[in-house]
Formats: C-alpha cells, sequence, structure tokens
C-alpha cells in the first residue's frame, strides 16, 4: 500500500476534525480504483477513560420479535444504542431499569445488529452483537 500526502496527526495540538481520504488500487485492473475517507477528530488534553468490566447478556439470540438486554448493574446506563452491520445507529433506547431493557425487534430486516451500552458521559463502554431472524 503507498500512501501520498501524508501527515502524521498524532502531534497535532490543534482541535477540530480532519479528513483523511485513502485511495486503494487494484494492481491487476489499473482502472479500478476505490476510495474511502476516514474522519479523525482531534482534541487537546484527552485523558484516559478506564471503565469495570460490564456483563452484557442478550436473549433470545438470535431474535425475532423481541430482544432483552441484561447487564450489571456497576456502571449506570444512560442509553442503548441498535446499529446495523456498517456501524449506522438504528434507534435509541433511553434505559428505565437499572438492569434490563428490552427492545422490539420485530420490524428489523434479518441480519446481524450491535448493540452498545452507552453511560451518561456518552461514552461507549459495551458492544455485544446479536442476530436477527
Amino acid at each position: 500500500m503507498v500512501f501520498d500526502n501524508v501527515t502524521d496527526l498524532r502531534s497535532t495540538t490543534s482541535r477540530g476534525c480532519y479528513y483523511v481520504t485513502v485511495r486503494f488500487n487494484n494492481t491487476a485492473i489499473p482502472t479500478d480504483t476505490a476510495y474511502e475517507t476516514f474522519t479523525i477528530n482531534c482534541a487537546t488534553g484527552v485523558n484516559t477513560v478506564t471503565f469495570e468490566p460490564i456483563n452484557i447478556n442478550l436473549y433470545p439470540n438470535p431474535a425475532t420479535d423481541n430482544l432483552n438486554i441484561s447487564y450489571s448493574t456497576n456502571v449506570e446506563i444512560e442509553k442503548i444504542g441498535l446499529y446495523n452491520i456498517v456501524g449506522e445507529e438504528i434507534a435509541g433506547y433511553k434505559t428505565t431499569n437499572p438492569t434490563i431493557t428490552n427492545i422490539s425487534t420485530a420490524a428489523l430486516p434479518t441480519g446481524m445488529y450491535f448493540v452498545r451500552l452507552i453511560n451518561s458521559a456518552g461514552n461507549v463502554i459495551a458492544v455485544q452483537k446479536f442476530l436477527k431472524q
């Protein structure tokens, strides 16, 4: 892989959003080129955040009409995000029970999905996959 015009953002001191576009060339077919753009958010003074491990259970898995999400109580969960296989958020749910949440999966197409548990600071503290039948 060859990188053109690469800027090392590790030493960047200014805050902001940076975009990195990567060009992929197929050496077998010279006209076969793809571009992928990545977003990098640089901030100064970022602290490392540590979390205690969280136990998360999804059942039934594979799900049909409903999915139960149970989790340990050592962290306060504010939101549960439901994401498709490419990382797009399908839905977000506010939690009302400190240990279990039930969501409807009846309208979802068959496939693989991810559940993200998000705390009150907006940090993702657990991710688990499930299948929808």
